[in-house]
């Protein structure tokens, strides 16, 4: 079964091979799994949204 779709530039006729479905390391280890594939931008952006949902004030984890 092919799992793939290919996308052509109109502008250059490059053609790309892209895959598609699902990535189910990236939603098991969504943290672990941008620091290894160095995806720095989007650790931050998803490191800064965890760290305010856990180390709120209203959160009952720490009281």
């Amino acid at each position: 079964m092919n799992h793939s779709v290919n996308f052509k530039n109109p502008n250059t006729g490059e053609i790309k091979k892209i895959g598609r479905g699902s990535n189910w390391a990236a939603l098991l280890f969504n943290i672990f799994y941008l620091i290894y594939k160095k995806d720095w931008k989007w650790f931050v952006i998803f490191f800064l949204i965890d760290s305010l949902i856990i180390f709120t004030p209203w959160n009952s984890a720490f009281f």
